[in-house]
């Protein structure tokens, strides 16, 4: 969400760039001079980070590495069996230029990637059930669209099949 005072201590911008996930939060803005153009950055540099960030997100789940630290924390031992990253599902919602970019990044790593209506944007998501089915993991990157836990909450509320496969991937380490 952006400052709502922005525009008063700089009421007449030449241009206004924006590398969110969409301008309608700077449309609804009050203050917003409405003869500024309005652009909107598809990348901004922002897809290859995301793409590492969500591929480490996506190998933790793989390695299994939030259960071996739960292990060490309660101090006992248990082997699991290894996954390669072509077992397991990951399914991109979005296959915008960022989500294109993760999807395109995991595939190239040999996961088993399902990508899922680039029309869709975020805020909105609606996914078949049957997708769900097919998918092991679902990400949430929190850019540029900050997804919190609140968002996996109703998004789990609505799909309850994919509570045990949902994960927060913060975007902005």
């Amino acid at each position: 969400e952006p400052c709502r005072t922005v525009f008063d201590a700089q009421p007449s911008p030449k241009a206004v760039f924006t590398a969110s996930a969409g301008v309608g939060h700077l449309l609804r803005l009050p203050n917003l001079p409405r003869d500024v153009p309005v652009t909107r950055l598809e990348d901004a540099g922002m897809a290859q980070p995301m793409a590492c960030y969500v591929l480490a997100a996506a190998l933790r789940f793989l390695l299994r590495l939030d259960i071996y630290a739960q292990q060490q924390r309660d101090g006992i031992w248990e082997r699991h069996e290894p996954r390669a990253p072509a077992a397991v599902r990951v399914g991109v919602l979005g296959l915008g230029v960022i989500g294109g970019t993760i999807a395109r990044v995991l595939a190239a790593a040999n996961w088993r990637t399902i990508g899922h209506d680039p029309n869709q944007r975020y805020p909105t998501i609606e996914i078949d059930e049957k997708t769900i089915a097919e998918t092991d993991l679902i990400l949430f990157a929190t850019e540029p669209f900050p997804f919190r836990e609140r968002h996996l909450a109703d998004f789990v509320g609505r799909y309850p099949g994919a509570a045990a496969k949902t994960r927060l991937v913060e975007g902005d380490l």
